[in-house]
């Protein structure tokens, strides 16, 4: 692959992760089990012939005791990977990640921040669908929440089918 394809592929994986939510925040806590709440979760669009897309989340720790989110997995996707996006000297980067911490203060899963990559999806995500993943900690063990996908996925600033 060309050095200028490979940054074309890059550039292109990191706009999925790098917009704003489309929707605020508006719903009750998803989950909170086992010491642990899940709050305003959304999958980002991705409409037919899409093969990545992301979604986020806020996690916190509810009984005083850390924790740490260390897989996610579901049925939309073949592969699911923790990521995090970094900005250095206006430079956009994006990694995999092993876990998560999750503390009493909460961690935001959020565009240009820690999200969640669903690679090699199934099919389409269209605005309206719901998503189920299941998430799972070291010490909480696995909760599943159903998030919302919102977003159009198509749209002309972002485009959003990448490979990593």
């Amino acid at each position: 692959m060309s050095r200028s394809a490979f940054t074309a592929l890059a550039l292109l994986a990191l706009s999925a992760c790098g917009s704003s939510e489309p929707h605020g925040h508006d719903h009750p806590p998803m989950a909170e089990a086992d010491g642990v709440r899940i709050d305003h979760g959304w999958v980002r669009a991705a409409p037919s012939g899409r093969t990545m897309t992301a979604a986020y989340f806020d996690l916190a720790s509810t009984d005083g005791s850390d924790d740490v989110l260390i897989a996610v997995s579901g049925v939309v996707a073949r592969t699911y990977e923790l990521h995090e996006t970094t900005s250095e000297n206006d430079v956009m980067t994006m990694r995999q990640v092993s876990e998560i911490p999750v503390t009493a203060e909460g961690v935001s899963l959020e565009p240009g921040g820690l999200h969640v990559m669903l690679i090699d999806l199934n099919g389409s995500l269209l605005d309206g669908d719901d998503v189920a993943l299941n998430l799972t900690f070291r010490d909480a063990g696995t909760i599943e929440i159903i998030a919302p996908v919102k977003g159009e996925g198509d749209d002309h600033e972002h485009d959003h089918d990448h490979d990593h």
